[in-house]
C-alpha cells in the first residue's frame, strides 16, 4: 500500500500497488482500511501520528523496516531497480545540463531532516571547484523522482543531505556518494550507510569535517572516467 502523495514514485517499477486517499501519517487507518482482505499485513512505515508502535531496535529507521519485514540480513544486499523509466523524459533532463565540465551534484534541502548549512555548503564547493558544474538539485523539477537517474548516471559525484536523492542513489551503485546524515533527535532517524558512500558525516559534525569533504570530492573527481564514458539512458 502507498498514499496516494507518494504514488508516483512507483510508477517507476513493475509494482502491483494498493492505494491510500487518507493522509499518509495515518498508519493506523490506512491498516484498518484493508486489514479484512489480507490474512497478513505488515506495516513497513516508521512514523505517524495516529499511535502505530514503533520501535528503535536497529540503529536506523531503514533497517527498522527490515527488521520489520523479517528480512534484516538482506539489507545492504538488494539492489534497487527501476525498470519502467522513460527515455524520453530523461533525455530532455540531460539536455539541459551542460556537459563539458564535470558534474558534482548537490542536494541541500530536506523535509524531514532539514540540514541548515545549505548555502554554506554551495558556496564552499563552488569557492573550490571553479572549473567543475554544480548542479543544485534543489532547482531541479523532473516530471517523476526517478527520472533523476540520469543526471545520477551522468555525475561525478553526487553531495546529499539525509533525503529522498540519498536513497534514490542506491539505483546507481557506482555513484560516489558524499552524505550528510541527520541526527536529530537521535541517530536512529538518520540512513545508514549505503553502498557507494564514500564519506558520511552527521549533520553537527559539518562544520568541522569541511577539509574531509573537499578531499574525498577532489578524490572522485581525479578517479571519475572521462566524460563521455557513461552509458546511455535506458
Amino acid at each position: 500500500m502507498v498514499s496516494c502523495e507518494y504514488a508516483s514514485v512507483l510508477e517507476g517499477v513493475s509494482l502491483d500497488r494498493i492505494l491510500w486517499e487518507g493522509d499518509w501519517r495515518r498508519v493506523a487507518a490506512a491498516y484498518q482500511s484493508v486489514r479484512k482482505d489480507w490474512d497478513k499485513i505488515i506495516v513497513l512505515q516508521q512514523y505517524n501520528i495516529d499511535g502505530w508502535p514503533v520501535n528503535h531496535i536497529t540503529d536506523s529507521f531503514v533497517k527498522e523496516m527490515y527488521r520489520v519485514a523479517g528480512k534484516l540480513p538482506l539489507f545492504g544486499k538488494l539492489s534497487l531497480t527501476f525498470d519502467r523509466r522513460d527515455g524520453a523524459r530523461e533525455m530532455a533532463l540531460l539536455e539541459s545540463v551542460p556537459s563539458e565540465k564535470p558534474l558534482i551534484l548537490l542536494a541541500t534541502t530536506g523535509f524531514s531532516s532539514p540540514f541548515a548549512h545549505g548555502k554554506d555548503l554551495l558556496d564552499l564547493l563552488e569557492r573550490t571547484f571553479p572549473d567543475v558544474r554544480i548542479l543544485d538539485m534543489d532547482t531541479i523539477r523532473a516530471e517523476r523522482i526517478y527520472d533523476l537517474l540520469a543526471l545520477f548516471e551522468r555525475a561525478d559525484c553526487l553531495v546529499t543531505v539525509d533525503s529522498a536523492l540519498l536513497h534514490l542513489a542506491q539505483a546507481t551503485p557506482k555513484l560516489p556518494v558524499v552524505a550528510l546524515i541527520a541526527d536529530h533527535p537521535s541517530h536512529w532517524h538518520g540512513s545508514p550507510a549505503y553502498e557507494g558512500q564514500r564519506l558520511r558525516i552527521r549533520y553537527r559534525d559539518f562544520e568541522r569535517n569541511k577539509d574531509r569533504i573537499i578531499q574525498t570530492i577532489a578524490s572522485c573527481l581525479v578517479a571519475t572516467p572521462a566524460l563521455g564514458g557513461r552509458p546511455s539512458p535506458a
